[in-house]
């Protein structure tokens, strides 16, 4: 009897950890600043969300826990000793998230294998979709940190790399980076910003990339774009109402009633120009028209600058896609 018991439990750890992970929905990874959409194919993932060998390091903030699993080998990117402040840098953007945030919860974050070849973004992070078929998509990093509960067991919430080849200056504590330099720290604030939510992924021709089921995929920020009056994304499931055009109108604006109550009815102007910029169109501000120019989710990177706390238009954005506690002042 002790035989069978002990083989009935190795059966059921082989077929936990050997058997192929299936879902009932499509689910897509969103990365905007480098213009990534791609499915995910679940034969391809891990046993856990988290890749073979890696012991993820638990993070603690007053509100939100962050399980952080750091791909990079040892004396590389993060995991590099001769830079222990871009471990510092990390961590100071996810404290600042949560102390903006104020929502108790827990988030797994994947940090990939550091780029080290200086081209292309800088940075990105994102998040995962689920194929919706009646209404706008929360990610999966809304989805845990609101309900309570984790997506998909081996799925991070949040996946983030870093391309150091870039020249990055990484001090949490100062502000003074070289004309030269990128801070790293506002950067990490604007991807992991991407990475709860501040996210679109909607082609030029005002569609998704379609799935099985013949919907197109809209999420929940895409529900506050307008064009004047009119909703560009609305109905159920959700549809583009415009013309292809409306995207590189320059017209485009984020209408919520959080924005309007600080900014006006007109809402605020969403980057929208021609040409249509993979990644950067619909999913960051318009600077030029918002006149709003130390916004964390401006659309590019300022050498010698640091830009380390939401502005207002950040926050009511935030507030709208729903994180609540989230405090608004003039």
């Amino acid at each position: 009897m002790k035989t069978l018991i002990i083989y009935l439990i190795f059966s059921l750890v082989f077929i936990l950890l050997f058997v192929p992970v299936t879902f009932s929905e499509r689910i897509f990874f969103i990365a905007p600043d480098a213009g990534i959409v791609q499915e995910v194919v679940p034969e391809k993932l891990q046993k856990a969300w988290y890749p073979d060998g890696i012991i993820p390091e638990v993070f603690s903030t007053s509100y939100i826990t962050y399980n952080i699993a750091y791909s990079d080998p040892n004396g590389s990117g993060f995991n590099d000793p001769n830079y222990p402040n871009r471990k510092r840098c990390l961590e100071a953007a996810l404290n600042y998230i949560s102390n903006t945030f104020k929502t108790l919860g827990t988030i797994d974050i994947l940090v990939e294998t550091s780029e080290y070849d200086g081209t292309g973004a800088i940075a990105f992070a994102g998040s995962y979709v689920f194929e919706n078929q009646k209404t706008f998509s929360s990610c999966f990093s809304q989805l845990r940190l609101l309900n309570g509960t984790k997506p998909v067991a081996n799925v991070s919430e949040i996946q983030l790399t870093v391309d150091f080849g870039w020249n990055y200056y990484e001090d949490p504590d100062h502000t003074t980076p070289a004309s030269n330099q990128f801070d790293l720290l506002s950067v990490l604030i604007h991807e992991f910003t991407h990475g709860f939510g501040f996210l679109s992924f909607v082609e030029q021709d005002g569609k998704t990339p379609l799935s099985s089921n013949g919907k197109y995929l809209y999420t929940v920020f895409d529900q506050f774009i307008y064009k004047g009056d009119l909703a560009l994304f609305s109905g159920s499931p959700p549809a583009f109402q415009g013309a292809p055009s409306d995207t590189t109108s320059n017209q485009l604006v984020f209408k919520s009633i959080f924005i309007q109550n600080f900014f006006g009815n007109s809402g605020l102007a969403i980057y929208s120009k021609s040409p249509f910029v993979e990644g950067t169109s619909l999913n960051h501000w318009d600077p030029i028209r918002t006149g709003i120019t130390n916004a964390v989710m401006n659309p590019s990177y300022t050498a010698g600058s640091t830009i380390r706390d939401y502005s207002l238009a950040d926050l009511c954005a935030l507030k709208s896609i729903g994180y609540s506690n989230i405090q608004l002042s003039d």
